[in-house]
């Protein structure tokens, strides 16, 4: 690997894709794959936030590993997870007269051990992006209520308890309820089975002697935003609103770098 860290974790604004003649310069600096899931949405925000999502992961990808992302093609678990599995002969001259080479993963390309692992996420206006030599999943969500109905069907009891112990905090039960789905969300991206009604595992995302138990650690963050639409980091000691709760989930023991706040205006792929 290119870096000392298992994992890479990024978060970024969208606002620089509210110009047209950027979304359309953005376009060109992913995927054919990445840029047809961005055009077969129809709204203009969620546009924006795919595609924002796929060119913070080109940048992550090219931070980490130094691949092109636009070089790469995808396969699907069939929980829909998106794999890496293109060859990079002409990219990196490796690999030529490896039997199977169309099968193998970006760092066997490498002549690595391990494979590039991501996972990305997007709302709008906030896109996270996390990659690794190992299994991991993101998630990023406005803060909000999540439904009582789902709350009861989906989390622990302790889980709904406690949302319902702090029910007159009205903005701290907000963001323990979107901490809580984050953490699904996140969860079932790393194992690669999604989202699930009735899993006891993921019902126990806010355990986190649980959790290492089943070699996964799950870290959320609190992300503000200014006037401006530029994000920052929320430390324990500040009371400024949160507009996002960002959860990522890595594997046990790893290592994984400081969150970084990416400025939109100033990506540079």
């Amino acid at each position: 690997m290119g870096h000392s860290m298992d994992y890479l974790l990024y978060v970024m604004d969208t606002r620089a894709l509210e110009d047209d003649a950027e979304f359309e310069r953005w376009l060109e600096m992913v995927s054919e794959y990445r840029r047809r899931k961005v055009l077969r949405l129809r709204r203009r925000e969620d546009r924006n936030a795919s595609l924002a999502a796929g060119c913070l992961l080109s940048y992550a990808l090219k931070q980490y590993a130094g691949i092109d992302e636009r070089n790469i093609v995808y396969i699907k678990n069939k929980s829909g997870k998106p794999f890496i599995i293109e060859n990079y002969d002409e990219q990196y001259d490796l690999g030529r007269n490896a039997p199977g080479v169309d099968r193998m993963c970006a760092s066997a390309y490498r002549n690595d051990n391990t494979d590039i692992q991501f996972s990305i996420s997007h709302t709008e206006g906030c896109v996270a992006v996390v990659v690794g030599e190992n299994v991991c999943g993101i998630d990023v969500e406005h803060i909000r209520r999540i439904p009582d109905s789902i709350v009861n069907r989906m989390y622990s009891k302790e889980d709904a308890e406690r949302i319902a112990d702090i029910e007159d905090e009205s903005e701290k039960a907000d963001i323990y309820s979107t901490c809580v789905w984050t953490r699904r969300e996140a969860f079932g991206k790393m194992t690669g089975t999604g989202l699930l009604m009735s899993d006891p595992d993921q019902k126990k995302v806010m355990d986190d002697g649980y959790m290492a138990e089943r070699n996964a650690v799950l870290t959320n963050y609190e992300i503000g935003q200014y006037p401006s639409g530029k994000l920052f980091i929320i430390n324990c000691k500040e009371s400024v609103k949160a507009q996002f709760v960002v959860a990522v989930c890595s594997e046990k023991d790893a290592s994984i770098a400081d969150l970084h706040v990416i400025d939109s205006h100033k990506l540079e792929i």
